[in-house]
């Protein structure tokens, strides 16, 4: 069944879902030959495509998706709002910003699986990630088929525990200690020594939540603020790597000798909340 999703595209920076699927904040979306996108949310399948102001999908399981697919793209983000402040604040900004309308940060509704994402990503290209954690997927997730097209959830921390580090270290994810990683991550969630669901409300600050996620083995601050940013509602976060470290080092030579603590806490204290949102204007440009 096809439904759809209205979206306002009445305000100046109306919602682009090519830029936004395309932004590389989330690895599991492919382009398919018609012009829609595949990918796997929430434990289901989606093909989607946007007609102007609406969303149009598809899943397997067939579901009406509003309320998941609204929160995802963040559409209670008033976007003319937050690009606006952040225009207003640096002109290079405003520049980006004329450059690639539209853009969104997206909320993942699986703070386990952007996890996972990011710890794959060490010296890794989007589409090597991509492979990577859809290679953890087919092998260790439940199919689900739509329109002759099959791709699989994402295993949960339990279904990880019980795979072994072997049986990850045998699907080639990077450095050998990326599959430790995950299962030291599993095993903490397990226990309950890290709560990712606790650590995405509004009233837990970034400084905390990064404090936890860089606590885990092979966990640093680029992967911290990244899952902080994409999938724990912390759009103050701002990931440093180093397509957005030249990127800030050619346009701002003040900052040229700067650490990466140094420009998080620039841009934190220029941009305020919406540093994220300048991130990713930063990482496309």
């Amino acid at each position: 069944m096809i439904r759809h999703l209205s979206v306002d595209q009445s305000g100046t920076y109306p919602f682009h879902l090519q830029k936004t699927l395309e932004g590389r904040q989330d690895f599991r979306w492919r382009k398919l030959p018609n012009g829609s996108y595949s990918g796997v949310l929430d434990g289901t399948l989606i093909h989607i495509h946007q007609s102007d102001d609406r969303l149009l999908y598809q899943s397997t399981p067939d579901a009406d998706l509003t309320t998941l697919l609204a929160s995802y793209f963040r559409l209670d983000d008033d976007l003319d709002s937050v690009y606006t402040e952040i225009a207003d604040r640096d002109d290079h900004i405003a520049a980006l910003i004329e450059k690639y309308p539209g853009v969104r940060i997206m909320r993942q509704p699986d703070p386990w699986e952007c996890l996972v994402s990011y710890i794959c990503s060490a010296r890794a290209t989007p589409p090597r990630i991509a492979h990577r954690v859809e290679t953890i997927a087919t092998q260790l997730g439940r199919p689900l088929t739509l329109n002759a097209e099959t791709s699989h959830t994402f295993p949960d921390p339990q279904t990880i525990i019980d795979a072994g580090t072997d049986r990850l270290q045998q699907m080639t994810l990077g450095f050998d200690r990326v599959p430790d990683a995950i299962t030291r991550a599993a095993e903490r969630i397990l226990d309950g020594r890290l709560d990712l669901l606790r650590l995405a409300q509004p009233d837990i600050p970034y400084t905390e939540t990064v404090s936890q996620l860089t606590d885990l083995y092979c966990v640093g601050p680029k992967i911290a603020n990244c899952v902080a940013l994409f999938a724990l509602n912390k759009t103050d976060a701002f990931p440093v790597d180093s397509r957005v470290r030249n990127t800030v080092k050619r346009l701002y030579p003040s900052l040229q000798h700067s650490t990466d603590d140094q420009i998080i806490a620039w841009a934190q204290d220029l941009f305020g909340p919406h540093a994220g949102y300048a991130n990713q204007l930063l990482y496309m440009a």
